[in-house]
């Protein structure tokens, strides 16, 4: 599915964005890259956490990691992209996996509430092993004051559709709104995601792990700060 107008979700918009996105593409690249040097074991059990169309996982497994696996609500058969990896099509919160893992992450996913980050990072706790690592990012707030709280794009303008993103932010959240126009109907999808400062972090992230907090700029898969990265190891 490339036309816009036949997607029925903010994420499905998103997806079809980012996976004809260039921009994205050295996202992955530089993502990949930092995962490569974070797990050193390819034969580790490692689970990528709503993991999409694969957009990582198919990168990890092309390096030599045959022990991935994914889980996501959503199959999203619409990408034409077949996931290389074993794929659990479920909610991850409610999940039960068979084995324990040695590795987790979740990058380039973003969250409506500081609960909804917490309880990503509560559930790796249980399904990680002793010494365990979960890598995770999350919107940096630092990097979203810096720029305008409001901007405007069209993302697709042809003779079949209309696509344009609208951002504003209120200095706790962003809300993000697509607008998908055809000739016979316009439909707009939204999603509203918190940022959060490192000191706030280092305050609820919880017990049971040692924490290391670096940034994007830092490990390289962005051009700037834009997200804080975790990497926290699960305590014996």
């Amino acid at each position: 599915m490339n036309q816009y107008s036949s997607a029925k979700s903010f994420f499905e918009v998103n997806m079809i964005k980012d996976y004809n996105s260039k921009k994205i593409q050295k996202i992955t690249e530089n993502e990949r890259n930092f995962l490569q040097r974070s797990f050193l074991n390819t034969d580790a059990n490692i689970l990528d956490i709503m993991c999409g169309y694969g957009r990582l996982g198919n990168e990890l497994y092309k390096l030599g990691y045959k022990n991935i696996s994914g889980v996501d609500m959503g199959n999203f058969e619409f990408i034409p992209e077949k996931k290389l990896f074993n794929f659990y099509n479920a909610d991850f919160y409610s999940w039960k996996p068979m084995i324990l893992y040695d590795c987790c992450y979740s990058l380039y996913n973003s969250y409506s509430n500081y609960k909804a980050f917490i309880d990503t990072i509560n559930r790796c706790n249980l399904i990680l092993k002793e010494n365990g690592v979960l890598i995770i990012d999350i919107f940096n707030k630092e990097w979203r004051d810096r720029i305008p709280d409001s901007s405007y794009r069209v993302v697709k303008e042809d003779d079949n559709e209309k696509v344009e993103l609208f951002r504003y932010y209120d200095g706790k959240y962003e809300r993000s709104i697509y607008r998908v126009s055809t000739a016979d109907v316009t439909k707009e999808f939204s999603y509203l995601q918190c940022v959060i400062t490192k000191e706030k972090l280092l305050d609820i992230i919880p017990n049971g792990w040692n924490v290391t907090i670096t940034d994007s700029s830092v490990e390289n898969t962005r051009d700037d700060n834009q997200k804080h990265i975790l990497i926290l190891r699960k305590k014996g």
